[in-house]
């Protein structure tokens, strides 16, 4: 009797071991999969590209670019066809012709552009919001003036290039982007931003930064918010754009002619756990659990199966 009676206190205490391994190892599998699936991560997304073409709507409140005296096209309240067209892109039948007076143009919050490659290798910029110049103002850099000036920055939102419909010259025409995560449960030693999925942008593929977090409740605003600039490529037919976004839940979206939805771009589990090292010492620490345990509990219960025998 008193030998049963230890030989249940000694099960009982096995079990509740056991119990307390599983439970170790089912927190270790709840953190692993929390960690892969994203949860507790601060994103951002990367983007550099060579373009003829980005739309820009800018976000804050003393917004401004340097243009020197680069001539700027007013659109003239009625036509005058009586005159001739003049050359380069304004046409003097449309447009009053002059040179910058400010030196800036001056954006404020909810200004917006469309910034195309001038003829030159310079820059054409078509003012939309501003407060500087009316709606359908266009103002000329050339090259050598942009060298001068350096790059444009902006915070806001951005699309870069147009799809290749026939005709269309606002291309995207290559470029690449990085998602970048930095996981807040890892301790501050080990903490570091990992690359978690990269890629190419092709010619005739229209991009945007968006917000995922925002597209289920706000679908019809869900353009997240970046920064950057653009700058004189080496090429004379492009320019250079780099944007980086906000902390939060960034993702890419891709357009391209004759699909009928975006491609989203954002990284799923197989990234992480791929792109990641502390993932994989993680996973490996998991496994050599699992297999700890597994030769504990074998070697347990015959052992006690023994001692009920002797």
């Amino acid at each position: 009797m008193k030998h049963d009676i230890h030989l249940v206190i000694f099960r009982l205490d096995q079990v509740r071991k056991l119990s307390l391994a599983f439970l170790v190892i089912g927190v270790t599998m709840g953190f692993l999969i929390a960690l892969a699936s994203g949860l507790g991560s601060d994103r951002t997304l990367i983007i550099e590209a060579e373009t003829r073409w980005a739309g820009i709507k800018f976000g804050g409140d003393t917004e401004a670019w340097p243009i020197d005296t680069s001539p700027v096209c007013l659109t003239r309240p009625q036509r005058d066809l009586t005159i001739p067209r003049g050359d380069g892109p304004c046409d003097a039948r449309l447009f009053n012709i002059s040179q910058s007076q400010t030196g800036f143009i001056e954006w404020g919050r909810d200004g917006e552009a469309d910034v195309s490659v001038g003829t030159d290798g310079g820059l054409m910029i078509r003012v939309i919001r501003s407060q500087t110049y009316p709606e359908g103002t266009l103002v000329l850099v050339d090259r050598e003036t942009w060298q001068t000036i350096g790059a444009l920055s902006w915070f806001g939102y951005i699309t870069v290039g147009k799809t290749a419909e026939s005709g269309e010259r606002g291309l995207l025409l290559s470029g690449q982007f990085e998602i970048r995560e930095l996981f807040r449960w890892f301790w501050p030693s080990i903490r570091g931003t990992e690359v978690v999925k990269s890629g190419f942008l092709r010619q005739g593929e229209a991009i945007a930064l968006i917000d995922t977090s925002r597209a289920s409740r706000q679908p019809a605003h869900i353009s997240m918010q970046s920064f950057g600039h653009i700058f004189f490529a080496d090429r004379a037919d492009a320019f250079r754009v780099v944007g980086l976004t906000s902390v939060g839940r960034p993702a890419l979206s891709i357009r391209f002619l004759g699909a009928d939805k975006p491609t989203i771009i954002r990284p799923n589990w197989i990234d992480r756990v791929t792109s990641s090292p502390m993932l994989a010492a993680l996973i490996t620490i998991f496994a050599v659990l699992i297999s700890v345990t597994k030769f504990v509990t074998a070697w347990i219960f015959p052992r006690a199966e023994q001692r009920r025998e002797t």
